[in-house]
């Protein structure tokens, strides 16, 4: 199987949630004024991060269930942004408004192949194959104790391209993240394939919902 590699750039140094007003908005690339950017650093450093690895799965798992401002930014500075940024101020923002979008297409993908029914069938353009999905990888080809002495890497700068791939190689696979029914935080695909909850404690709370549910309804 031909391995994927993100190779990326990111900042690793934190970040920032900055509001863009009329001063930024005259810079050389306008920002939408009055709105929430994520800012980091301009990249310092390279790293490689290879398909089907732990940190990979806590990867998807992480951009996946995002939620707050500072959960994404947190992520944009370990692996860089997830949609092309402005550079600005010695750094690179990205609105995050965009950011949630892109986040939201890749759970939607994840629900698309999630039940083992896949059904969106649309021709391109309009289909999954391309917007909001479409991956780009370069093919590169690395030394290998094998008996040809290379191999073959799919390799991409994009980090939402990286992800999409993690999240189509485990549906492939039959071992696609689960969502818990408590929390909505999503479980890693080693748990039971009928599992529901991702933890106990989320277990007995969704019960308690439930029974309290029962008794407000039967007055």
């Amino acid at each position: 199987m031909t391995a994927v590699v993100l190779h990326g750039r990111a900042a690793k140094t934190g970040f920032e949630i900055r509001q863009m007003g009329p001063p930024e908005r005259r810079a050389p690339r306008n920002f939408a004024q009055g709105s929430d950017y994520i800012w980091t650093q301009e990249a310092l450093f390279d790293f490689k991060l290879y398909s089907g690895t732990e940190e990979a799965l806590w990867l998807t798992k992480s951009l996946l269930d995002a939620q707050t401002n500072e959960e994404l930014g947190a992520l944009a500075s370990a692996y860089g942004h997830v949609v092309c940024g402005n550079r600005f101020d010695g750094g690179e923002c990205s609105l995050i408004s965009d950011y949630r979008d892109r986040v939201n297409d890749l759970r939607r993908l994840h629900d698309l192949l999630q039940d083992g029914h896949f059904s969106e069938s649309d021709l391109p353009p309009s289909g999954l194959v391309y917007s909001p999905f479409s991956v780009g990888f370069s093919y590169w080809l690395v030394p290998s104790e094998g008996p040809r002495g290379f191999a073959p890497v799919l390799l991409t700068h994009s980090l939402y391209c990286f992800v999409c791939h993690e999240i189509i190689s485990l549906a492939l696979a039959n071992r696609p993240l689960l969502v818990c029914k408590a929390c909505g935080k999503f479980q890693r695909p080693t748990a039971r394939r009928d599992s529901k909850f991702c933890s106990a404690k989320c277990r007995v709370a969704h019960h308690r919902e439930r029974e309290k549910a029962k008794i407000l309804s039967n007055g």
